[in-house]
């Protein structure tokens, strides 16, 4: 689904979306009638947990598939993962935060330089300018 709206340039027309979600229904009725041959093999957990994930693939569908109709919303979730990755790695190299401000620094110094990163600006300058009191640097 990706590879063709990168291919249309982000923007599909309705008959191609209706087709890609007619698409999406289908495959999740197949894994629906999976789901029922693994409990008739007497996988009960694992039927019920494909069930949970078919019941939220179906009631998220439009949130799900958004991508297809608006070009500005990502295919994925990469970017947001990408920011929670380095709070994460920061807890298993060095446990927790000693303090409850150390954990609001630690967040506000990310937030700002995953700002400046998205929006591609050079982050040494940025910083340097933004110490300095600049803080049209940010929006600019």
């Amino acid at each position: 689904m990706n590879r063709l709206v990168n291919e249309a340039g982000g923007a599909l027309t309705d008959a191609q979306v209706r087709v890609l979600e007619a698409e999406w229904d289908r495959l999740v009725q197949q894994a629906a009638l999976w789901a029922h041959l693994r409990l008739l093999n007497g996988s009960e957990t694992a039927a019920k947990e494909t069930r949970r994930l078919l019941r939220r693939l179906r009631e998220r569908k439009t949130e799900i598939l958004r991508f297809l109709r608006e070009p500005h919303v990502p295919f994925n979730n990469n970017l947001a993962e990408r920011d929670l990755r380095m709070a994460k790695t920061k807890e298993k190299i060095s446990g927790t935060f000693r303090s409850e401000a150390g954990v609001e620094a630690f967040c506000l110094m990310r937030s700002v330089l995953s700002t400046i990163q998205k929006q591609k600006k050079p982050v040494a300058e940025t910083m340097v300018e933004l110490l300095q009191g600049n803080t049209e640097a940010l929006f600019a």
